[in-house]
């Protein structure tokens, strides 16, 4: 929504009450003294008997500032007492997902309940199994992008058309990470685990990662997949090794993404003084292995594109400034010849009057 208002294209947002604008009071204070007035627009709280037109950009009084602080107050309490009752139902064993982990699915008679899904299930196991092997994490995504796996996200998709994932318009590829979280999640031992993240109550987006001390873990609760032996032999075998970044001054660094692959639309990395695709190794034959570019010609490319721009913008800015000074000049040239004209006039009027001896 603000980012049509950031457009232009509303000139008005009304809402039930404040608590359907937002539930910080500070934040909602900010978009009616400052935010709304500034792009001229009026906001309107039906049961709150509120309109910005009649208020002259203020947050309409103490009553209005009490009302976004009891809201706040209301939904951190909310959020508090939701969040106890997630983790007494979550130590009483049941799953409380919203969708099932890849290679289960929720049972019919009891959706807190995971019931093994076969088709994925034979997947998952051949991920353990081939890791328990010495296979490397990048020979089990290879594996399954060559023989045309699924991968997670499509087969969720597949089976629940209610599943929604923001990678829409990129090509579906298994990668390292999807491979090692499979073989770090402990549901397929049968356990499980919950309250090993949760969102911030402050902002509700930003993740805040729980020590495993404060992990709900309850086995027993579904049928394991795999054996806790092979689960611990695959994870010690696909364990990555530790690189040694003693000396190394990580505090300004920063991934950026500064080149996309042609394929499949994912951030190319730098290796070897080249562009590559991050899933290049991902398969034998994946289109991805020719998306390969020197360092330096890329760059160079770029940097001569940038220039080209930079030098067609500054001449036509030139140009412009050209024209309006040879307009303004113009102009002027104009009003000094009818001021010469004027003058002239005036000098044979006056002439005339002096012949005549007025």
């Amino acid at each position: 929504m603000m980012e049509a208002v950031k457009r232009g294209e509303v000139g008005c947002i009304i809402v039930k009450d404040f608590s359907r604008l937002g539930r910080d009071y500070i934040e909602v204070g900010s978009y009616l003294e400052q935010i709304f007035p500034l792009m001229e627009v009026r906001c309107i709280s039906v049961n709150d008997h509120y309109d910005s037109e009649g208020v002259l950009g203020t947050a309409g009084g103490l009553n209005v500032a009490f009302k976004n602080l009891i809201n706040m107050l209301y939904s951190r309490d909310l959020s508090k007492k939701i969040r106890s009752a997630q983790m007494a139902r979550a130590r009483k064993g049941e799953y409380l997902g919203g969708f099932a982990r890849y290679g289960y699915e929720k049972s019919q008679e009891d959706k807190h309940r995971l019931v093994v899904d076969p088709e994925a299930a034979e997947v998952v196991r051949k991920i353990f199994t081939m890791a328990a092997e010495g296979v490397t994490i990048s020979g089990i995504v290879r594996y399954l992008n060559d023989n045309g796996v699924l991968t997670c996200v499509e087969y969720k998709q597949r089976k629940n058309s209610r599943y929604q994932h923001p990678g829409g318009g990129v090509k579906k590829l298994w990668g390292t990470q999807s491979v090692r979280s499979i073989l770090s999640d402990e549901t397929y031992i049968g356990k499980v685990v919950w309250n090993r993240s949760e969102k911030s109550i402050t902002t509700g987006k930003r993740m805040l990662w729980h020590d495993r001390s404060e992990w709900v873990v309850v086995d027993g609760q579904h049928e394991p997949m795999v054996s806790e032996e092979l689960f611990a032999l695959a994870n010690e075998r696909a364990k990555p090794k530790k690189r040694d970044r003693s000396g190394v001054d990580m505090s300004g660094f920063k991934r950026e993404v500064l080149f996309v692959c042609g394929y499949c639309g994912r951030s190319m990395v730098k290796k070897n003084h080249k562009y590559c695709c991050r899933y290049r190794t991902c398969g034998t034959d994946t289109e991805c292995r020719r998306a390969v570019e020197d360092m330096e010609k890329l760059e160079g490319s770029v940097m001569e594109y940038v220039r080209k721009t930079a030098e067609v913008m500054l001449g036509n800015s030139g140009r412009k400034d050209v024209g309006a000074e040879r307009e303004t000049l113009g102009k002027k040239v104009d009003a000094l010849r009818k001021e010469k004209e004027r003058l002239s006039a005036e000098k044979m009027f006056l002439y005339d009057k002096y012949r005549s001896g007025v």
